[in-house]
């Protein structure tokens, strides 16, 4: 995954115009969701909801809010791969296509229509 950063001037006022990646290459990164939404089975073969409930009990925050999970537990993490730092209006057509955005059509006035995929992990 390659980490897309936007050069903003307000920030330059804080860093003195140095930006610096939150994420570094190699770095696994959890994405957050809430307990609840962390069925099905896991590499293990385990229920999902058992794993979680033996650390953390069901009376804990992060049942109904990702922002209180612990990041060990989510069943979906990211390695970053590469971190690239661009302005965000110059990523091209064909850097989205690399980061998985999907080209849809093209209209009769040739502008493009993208989006990106649906996944439905349940």
């Amino acid at each position: 995954m390659t980490v897309f950063m936007n050069d903003d001037a307000d920030e330059s006022e804080f860093d003195g115009g140095e930006i610096l990646p939150k994420y570094n290459v190699g770095e696994v990164v959890a994405v957050a969701q809430s307990y609840r939404d962390c069925g099905g089975i896991n590499k293990d073969g385990r229920p999902n909801w058992n794993v979680i409930y033996e650390p953390v009990g069901t009376d804990n925050a992060g049942w109904d809010n990702k922002m209180f999970v612990r990041a060990d537990l989510m069943p979906h993490q990211i390695q970053i791969t590469n971190i690239k730092i661009e302005r965000l209006q110059d990523i091209s057509d064909e850097d989205c296509l690399k980061e998985g955005i999907l080209h849809r059509f093209t209209m009769q006035d040739g502008t493009k229509i993208y989006h990106t995929p649906h996944v439905n992990y349940r």
